[in-house]
């Protein structure tokens, strides 16, 4: 039986292939195995991405706000995550609310140029 962080990764390699849909399942394996704040918040964070690019911004909205509210998230999830949401809020008309977090996103990404 593959592992949550095996799972993950198997899902964020469907993704970055151009497989979105595909990583649907072994992120939400990933989900059902997890068991810290930490790995539960990146594999919420993914799974975000995969609901948003096929349509399901609400979805993908919650699974943010979720993860957002896991303490033990590394500055490199959180930063991932407020620029997620900041651009589902900013895409949903709430400019200033977006603005903030985009900024905060920035804020935490900064040690990661390539994410940033």
């Amino acid at each position: 039986m593959l592992s949550a962080e095996e799972l993950h990764a198997r899902g964020v390699a469907a993704i970055n292939g151009g497989r979105v849909r595909a990583a649907r399942r072994p992120l939400e394996q990933a989900l059902s195995r997890a068991s810290d704040d930490a790995t539960l918040g990146a594999i919420e964070a993914s799974l975000a991405f995969v609901e948003a690019e096929t349509g399901n911004r609400d979805a993908a909205m919650r699974l943010c706000e979720t993860a957002l509210a896991r303490s033990g998230l590394s500055d490199e999830t959180r930063g991932s995550l407020l620029s997620q949401h900041g651009v589902l809020v900013l895409f949903s008309g709430r400019t200033a609310e977006a603005t903030k977090e985009l900024d905060a996103a920035i804020e935490r990404l900064s040690d990661y140029p390539t994410l940033l």
